[in-house]
């Protein structure tokens, strides 16, 4: 019997997108001890379970037995790296009967809507959707599998606001043993945002979902455009969302934890996990965020954000990622679910504020970054819970910015 709990190394994604704003639980059992290992490769990527995609040029050199880690992991300590953050995912080749997966899951007091929620594949086919138990458990993922390589991914749909899962190791059984991980991509997309980048409410049928709206069973970040862009271009996906998030302010008016605040963390819960970004830069970001700052506040308003302030911010945010991220273009976009119902124009105020600070480091001379302003959305699109998008939304969106990626990035349109 082989478990892997050793061994971790995050690799960079390419490009970053920013925009402004179930059933088959695995059967539980104690956790076994380790009893052997290979190493981590932490690399950021977000592919499907494919090793291949459209012009993705995966790595060809044979590397040694590992699993591989898409997506921004703490990995203060290596052999229990933790996923908070939507869209991470583990990824590894094997031979062997079985595959079990042990993990553990934190949910800390507030966090009242989770546990985890993560989708998984055997040997590239999609299973019935994981819901984790708080604590340590151990998922037999599959069973009586032939001889040869198989393969196992893990895929977090969940927010970092429902549970911080902690990756433990795979066992394959008598016999079994790790073999060298799927290559990674060479393109990556960084998605940066709020509840629409997310998958908030995206399997829900709303506007009000039964239980509460933020439940993980109603988010799905596996069905965002952001990921199906991933699948269009063959790239890694980093999901560096998180619900109810501006640049200036949050829904949650009391909450001081904005996006370029949460931003830098490996955990946006938790301040000590700072990301380390020499591991990372990815090809291309995709930056949608700044709907909350002029929505109506919750539990009191306090009025929306000034014009003034929000530019600042967003062109702050914006000159973080360029320092970060010397080589990535940098797609600014304002969600097509964002209008200007209720007490505050939030469409024209989101709007103006971005084009104002896309145009500002225009000035400044940096030509990789640009706006793009999606279709507006139909009734028909936005029927997840609390008016989010649906499906359908996220599949049109996805489509919408397929060109517009590939003229930024060369890559060739599908």
């Amino acid at each position: 019997m082989q478990r892997l709990i050793r061994g971790a190394s995050l690799a960079a994604a390419s490009l970053v997108v920013v925009c402004g704003c179930s059933a088959g639980q695995g059967a539980a059992d104690q956790a076994p001890p380790a009893d052997g290992g290979g190493a981590r490769q932490v690399d950021g990527s977000s592919a499907p379970p494919s090793n291949t995609g459209p012009n993705g040029g995966p790595a060809t050199s044979p590397e040694p037995p590992s699993v591989r880690f898409v997506g921004r992991f703490d990995t203060r300590i290596p052999d229990s790296p933790r996923a908070a953050w939507p869209g991470a995912r583990i990824l590894a080749n094997f031979e062997g009967s079985t595959v079990s997966v042990s993990l553990t899951e934190n949910t800390e007091a507030w966090m009242t809507n989770g546990p985890s929620e993560w989708d998984y594949a055997i040997d590239g086919a999609w299973q019935p959707k994981l819901t984790l138990a708080s604590g340590a458990q151990t998922l037999t993922l599959a069973t009586g599998l032939g001889p040869g390589s198989h393969s196992v991914e893990l895929y977090k749909r969940s927010e970092a606001d429902n549970g911080v899962t902690i990756f433990n190791g795979f066992t394959f059984g008598d016999g079994g043993h790790l073999l060298s991980p799927p290559p990674k991509r060479t393109r990556s997309i960084e998605m940066i945002g709020d509840s629409m980048l997310a998958g908030f409410g995206v399997e829900g049928a709303g506007p009000s979902c039964p239980g509460a709206n933020e439940a993980a069973r109603w988010e799905n970040f596996h069905k965002t455009f952001g990921a199906l862009l991933g699948d269009t271009f063959g790239a890694d996906v980093y999901g560096t969302a998180f619900s109810g998030k501006g640049v200036t302010k949050n829904a949650w008016r009391p909450d001081p934890q904005t996006m370029p605040r949460i931003f830098p963390l490996s955990n946006p819960n938790d301040p000590k996990a700072e990301f380390d970004f020499t591991s990372y830069s990815p090809s291309a970001v995709i930056l949608g965020i700044g709907g909350l700052d002029f929505a109506e506040g919750e539990p009191v308003d306090d009025g929306p954000a000034s014009i003034g302030d929000f530019t600042a911010g967003y062109l702050a945010f914006t000159q973080t990622l360029r320092k970060l991220y010397p080589d990535a273009q940098i797609l600014c976009i304002v969600g097509p679910d964002i209008v200007d119902g209720g007490p505050n124009p939030v469409r024209d105020s989101v709007v103006a504020g971005v084009t104002a600070a896309v145009e500002a480091q225009k000035q400044g001379g940096d030509a990789r970054i640009s706006v793009y302003l999606p279709s507006a959305s139909a009734p028909s699109e936005v029927t997840g819970c609390e008016g989010h998008g649906n499906p359908a939304f996220h599949e049109r969106i996805a489509r919408e910015l397929a060109p517009v990626v590939a003229g930024l990035t060369g890559w060739a349109t599908p």
